[in-house]
């Protein structure tokens, strides 16, 4: 009876990985928005490099023993992982803006914006990146269809769910991650609205 529940908490934490659930709802948001084909196979080609070099260093740290888990729950472990994060998405960011893709420049600020809110709130909590990561595809929806932020609140707040279920996180945990990613899913909104405003 207690095994269909953690089968969908386990399916909803490897679907909602941020390192899926972000590129497949930034290419969504592209292609509804009129992107050439060419445009989004570039952001797509980007946005998969980024995530394999983030989970290729995780897997290299747990090779080498230095982490015990790919998911980074030790403080320490969460630390590196957040700065490499932070470092990955920062050279992202200038490569889009040098590349002409201040979108994809956006989406990564939004990222390290959270990344950062986990470092200085790390005393504290472990903040819930699929949680804060889902909130922010969440603020992205806007871009796809009117409908897609109400699906999409409804897939962060399952994600949530499945955090606390696989206890992975507690209550605290998920709701930081929430804020953190309502958050920066104001600040990649606002900043498109900067941008398409010419300022």
């Amino acid at each position: 009876m207690d095994r269909l529940p953690n089968l969908v908490a386990r399916g909803l934490s490897i679907g909602g990985h941020p390192a899926l659930l972000v590129p497949g709802c930034a290419l969504a948001a592209l292609a509804a928005r009129g992107g050439s084909a060419g445009m989004i196979l570039r952001f797509g080609l980007i946005l998969g490099l980024l995530a394999l070099v983030l989970m290729g260093w995780s897997w290299w740290q747990v090779r080498r023993k230095r982490w015990q888990h790919v998911d980074a729950s030790r403080p320490v472990e969460r630390r590196r992982l957040n700065l490499f994060a932070i470092a990955l998405f920062g050279a992202g960011a200038g490569g889009a803006l040098i590349g002409g893709a201040p979108d994809l420049a956006l989406g990564l600020v939004g990222g390290i914006l959270i990344l950062a809110i986990a470092l200085v709130t790390s005393r504290w909590c472990k903040l819930s990146l699929h949680v804060a990561f889902a909130m922010l595809v969440v603020a992205i929806g806007a871009f796809i269809a009117p409908w897609a932020p109400v699906v999409l609140l409804a897939l962060a707040s399952a994600i949530g769910w499945a955090r606390l279920r696989l206890g992975r996180h507690g209550p605290v945990d998920v709701i930081a991650g929430a804020l953190a990613g309502a958050l920066a899913g104001v600040v990649t909104v606002s900043g498109h609205a900067f941008l398409q405003a010419g300022l």
